[in-house]
């Protein structure tokens, strides 16, 4: 399987290069998402994980993290704004970028945060919190190196 899973990402990867640059600012997400599913796997008990939703909050804060990083990555001010995208004709992409990205990043984290409280079970309460914090790490992890590429 990650045999497979590193040939796809090869063939993703030059992928972009055939198809043209649209397709380039996708291979980081994608990338990332690959990153993010190989070290989630590491050290996983799958009894544990079956009787509770971390897998859930585990791709929330990825996504999270992926959304955050959106601004720094191909998403920059200067990038859209010479490609032709401009704060008068787009206010409802440079708001949720530029202008309101602190709020939606405190609403994300409330909402993850609640989730994983909310999803926590008596009797794998330590295991829950390993993996949250993990998957946390890895993800913003995932996340900035891809983007940095």
């Amino acid at each position: 399987m990650r045999l497979m899973s590193g040939f796809l990402v090869l063939s993703i990867w030059n992928l972009g290069y055939l198809v043209g640059t649209m397709t380039m600012q996708l291979v980081p997400f994608i990338f990332a998402c690959f990153v993010f599913t190989e070290l989630r796997k590491l050290k996983r008990d799958d009894d544990k994980d079956k009787s509770s939703k971390i897998k859930i909050v585990e791709w929330m804060i990825f996504v999270f993290s992926q959304v955050v990083v959106l601004p720094k990555g191909s998403f920059r001010r200067e990038i859209l704004e010479n490609s032709g995208f401009s704060a008068e004709r787009n206010p409802i992409l440079f708001g949720f970028l530029y202008e309101y990205q602190i709020l939606f990043v405190t609403l994300g984290s409330i909402v993850i945060f609640m989730t994983f409280i909310i999803g926590l079970k008596k009797e794998t309460v330590r295991y829950q919190m390993i993996c949250f914090f993990f998957s946390s790490i890895i993800s913003f992890y995932a996340s900035f190196t891809s983007f940095s590429l």
